[in-house]
């Protein structure tokens, strides 16, 4: 009696100390991370330059969708834009800001994952987002991590459902009506980033008012809860629509509120564009459907026969048995260590998800028969498998950690693991033995793959020692060595147009690079900012041409790039794709500096041409 007392004192104790100390071990290893790789996380010319530009542009008092383009919703360009209002333009505030979303991110899912599987659990979860999406960059562009996106939209919509699904859970435990009205609300802040991710939301959604169906007990109920769910989810479009209605007419208005939604069904061609074709694997349909299921394959395959040694180390007492079973567990675990590459460690995802949330749906249904209160601890995950299987769409058949998976994949990757960790091995020990083993084996895995990723960020990241902008907007790119010339001359580039262009004199990048914009604090005085080939086929060459005619620049800035993952080599050599607007541009406006090769004549000959209006 007293032995037993003894051991629950002592798991009381492991638990008290383990509340403590996981949650301490993940800021620090946060911390640390941070340091790492600090002001690393973006490229200096793709994308992220909008992520400031935009928010500066509209702290100044420009209105988004009318005075500057933008392909998604607005509700992040607008919180950000706030900042700016509030503190100032600053790279230094959106990492700040981002810091906090992503602690917040993390907090949510460490509690949720804690009180539906177990701390252990919730640990390794959390860690694997913080190592391989919060701070990393897996390929040569930077922008792929929650610090520093490509869009802030994805990581704002990532966030938002999260705090959906906690909110939605809360009301389906607790039936408070605040927790279905949060939940609405922030389904509708959803709506306002990506497509993509309120499209897996909107599943979300679908399947947890099916959850509730199968539970209810009063038609008249399941009415009103739907009713006041989506009552709240307008209240946000309401707010933007009337902000956007007061500054512009009520059609544009409309369309700057269902924006992301209209611009993906108004291009048909945009899907079917090379660049999103390859994304989604669709290049090779059949070859990546088949890697997809072998890799699936091989991975139940490993999985159950780790499961089968570690129940079999468990039953058997035979030394000479159990150190050939485990030599056998430790060269099945080495092999994949060595034989998987990180990069295509995704593969498997969209099928293993799908299991994952079959097998989760059969456990809940066969706990609600026995204990409804056990039975709701399922409802998070099942919720959240949904959502990792939707989020997988835009790289069905090629799914992958690396460029856009930090957010797409995220979700699966996280569901993998609390399937791994906790259900899996629990389930095992019903039937059998050794889920314990299993566990760990498990987590010794996950590690040595998170390290491995680690190393990938690191051999970029050590590279990046270039100082490039001032102050508050530093950011560390490539220093010029090993031909990495990049960073270096866009340096050169900020540097020459903050000495020789005057603060109100304007410039235009081309085909991509506002990042200079934001840097020298030059405005572009059209509406348009980026001129790669999904806003060519948005907004029409002829369309963004008239805009340079009528309000023309006093610079265009002509940066190197190559947009063969496009269909199209380089901008303005194909008359599909911006040969009518730099034609425009060489007749009306001549060099004054270059620095590097001749841009968008030669692959991997990188080089910044910068042309003056003529008088």
């Amino acid at each position: 009696m007293n032995s037993s007392n003894d051991e629950d004192r002592l798991n009381g104790q492991v638990n008290r100390l383990s509340k403590i100390a996981f949650p301490a071990l993940l800021t620090l290893y946060f911390t640390i991370l941070l340091m790492w790789s600090w002001r690393k996380w973006p490229d200096i010319l793709v994308d992220f330059g909008r992520e400031l530009y935009v928010p500066w542009q509209i702290s100044s008092g420009k209105i988004l969708y009318r005075d500057i383009s933008h392909i998604f919703g607005p509700l992040s360009q607008y919180a950000n834009a706030l900042l700016f209002y509030l503190f100032g333009p600053s790279y230094t505030l959106i990492i700040v800001m981002n810091i906090i979303i992503v602690a917040l991110f993390l907090f949510l899912l460490y509690t949720i994952i804690k009180e539906a599987c177990s701390e252990l659990t919730a640990l390794i979860s959390c860690a694997v987002v913080i190592s391989i999406f919060s701070v990393s960059q897996l390929s040569s562009l930077g922008n792929t991590n929650l610090i520093s996106p490509y869009s802030h939209e994805a990581t704002h919509g990532i966030l938002l459902s999260l705090i959906m699904m906690h909110q939605l859970w809360r009301f389906y435990l607790k039936q408070f009506n605040h927790n279905l009205v949060m939940a609405g609300f922030t389904f509708g802040l959803i709506f306002l980033t990506k497509v993509e991710i309120f499209f897996s939301a909107l599943m979300v959604v679908v399947f947890f008012f099916f959850l509730k169906l199968l539970s209810c007990k009063n038609a008249k109920g399941m009415i009103g809860t739907t009713v006041v769910f989506f009552a709240s989810s307008v209240i946000p479009l309401f707010v933007f629509g009337a902000y956007f209605v007061s500054v512009m007419p009520v059609n544009h208005a409309l369309q700057a509120v269902l924006g992301s939604v209209i611009n993906l069904f108004k291009t048909p061609g945009l899907a079917n564009s090379k660049f999103y074709v390859r994304a989604m694997g669709f290049d090779d349909a059949i070859g990546n459907l088949m890697k997809m299921v072998l890799s699936a394959t091989i991975v139940i395959v490993f999985l159950t026969a780790i499961l089968f040694i570690c129940n079999a180390l468990k039953k058997h007492r035979d030394r000479l048995l159990f150190t050939f079973l485990l030599s056998m567990m430790l060269i099945a675990v080495i092999s994949l260590v060595l034989l998987v590459k990180p990069r295509e460690i995704g593969r498997p995802l969209p099928i293993l998800s799908f299991m994952a949330s079959v097998f989760l749906f059969y456990l809940y249904l066969k706990e609600k028969k026995k204990d409804q209160q056990k039975a709701n601890r399922y409802i998070p995950v099942l919720l959240w498998s949904v959502f990792s299987i939707c989020m997988l769409w835009k790289m069905i058949l090629f799914c992958r950690i690396t460029s856009y998976g930090f957010y797409l994949v995220l979700p699966a990757t996280v569901l993998m693991i609390v399937m791994l960790i906790w259900y899996v091995p629990e389930w095992f020990d019903t039937r059998y033995s050794g889920g314990s083993i299993f566990r760990i084996a498990m987590v010794i895995i996950i590690v040595i793959f998170s390290i491995k990723f680690l190393q990938i960020s690191d051999g970029y990241y050590k590279s990046k020692i270039l100082p490039v902008g001032f102050i508050g907007d530093r950011i560390l790119t490539e220093h010029p060595q090993n031909n990495k010339i990049r960073g270096f001359i866009t340096k050169q580039a900020v540097e020459w147009i903050s000495d020789n262009v005057s603060d109100k004199e304007t410039i235009v990048v081309l085909p991509e690079g506002v990042m200079i914009n934001y840097l020298t604090r030059r405005v572009n005085p059209t509406p348009y900012i980026n001129f790669m080939v999904p806003e060519m086929l948005i907004y029409g060459e002829n369309t963004i041409l008239d805009a340079f005619k009528n309000n023309s620049p006093d610079y265009f800035v002509i940066v190197h790039k190559d947009t063969t993952n496009y269909g199209f080599e380089f901008f303005g050599q194909n008359i599909r794709y911006g040969q009518k607007i730099m034609k425009w541009v060489n007749n009306f406006y001549f060099p004054v500096q270059q620095f590097g090769y001749e841009p968008l004549t030669q692959k991997k000959m990188f080089g910044i041409k910068i042309m003056k209006r003529n008088e």
